[in-house]
């Protein structure tokens, strides 16, 4: 969990803290950032595990406009990478046609205990 704690603190810096694993709370005020673990591949040897993984995290920026969504999507990436996460890349930008959002998703690639 300490992994997730650290993304989580990355992140919250960036929205006033409205981060979120997993959901957002239909509430929440924009823009925040929602985001999830998609892989957890640990690393093993003849012994078994050897207590680190390399976790796939997929964050996603929403924001009432795709210009702000792109903006803070970038800024994320900046930090997380400044922290030494991997960008794998960018998922395709989604529009919440019921809240009229914008979403800009990206994966990125972390190291940490398992």
């Amino acid at each position: 969990m300490a992994v997730e704690g650290d993304i989580h603190t990355i992140l919250a810096a960036l929205v006033s803290n409205r981060c979120y694993a997993l959901v957002a709370p239909e509430s929440a005020a924009r823009p925040y950032i929602v985001f999830q673990v998609i892989s957890n591949p640990t690393l093993n040897d003849l012994d078994g595990d050897v207590g680190i993984s390399n976790r796939r995290f997929q964050v996603d920026v929403w924001a009432d406009t795709y210009g702000a969504a792109k903006a803070l999507g970038k800024t994320a990436a900046t930090s997380l990478t400044a922290a030494g996460h991997l960008k794998l890349g960018d998922n395709p930008d989604q529009r919440d046609a019921e809240t009229k959002t914008f979403c800009a998703s990206s994966d990125y690639s972390v190291w940490g205990e398992s």
